[in-house]
């Protein structure tokens, strides 16, 4: 049975307030996995990709309109993966039910015949 769209952003509001009870990290951001090489003339790294120093995580973010970056530890890049993935998933329940709002706000209330 369709749902009734009178009640389509209720259950949007429901799908984002249920996701916010769950995450504990949110974030913004970019998050970089690099490797480099050294410059080193006898360091293999220049020669092999497989063997170059890393991986190093870098997190890019605004802070204060000015773009921050920090390089971060392995454990910490995996809790600002988890924060960004968060953070897109509310994104992306907010236009859900806003968009929902919208199509209940312009639904004529007496459909013309």
């Amino acid at each position: 049975m369709p749902a009734d769209p009178v009640d389509r952003p209720n259950r949007a509001r429901s799908e984002l307030l249920e996701f916010l009870h769950q995450i504990e990290l949110l974030s913004r951001g970019t998050l970089l996995k690099r490797t480099k090489i050294c410059g080193k003339k006898a360091c293999p790294c220049a020669e092999d990709p497989a063997r170059r120093h890393g991986p190093y995580y870098e997190w890019g973010r605004m802070e204060a309109d000015r773009l921050v970056h920090t390089m971060v530890s392995p454990a910490q890049a995996r809790l600002i993966a988890g924060a960004i993935r968060s953070h897109k998933k509310i994104q992306r329940l907010l236009r859900n039910w806003e968009r929902e709002s919208t199509k209940r706000i312009l639904r004529p209330e007496h459909p013309s015949r």
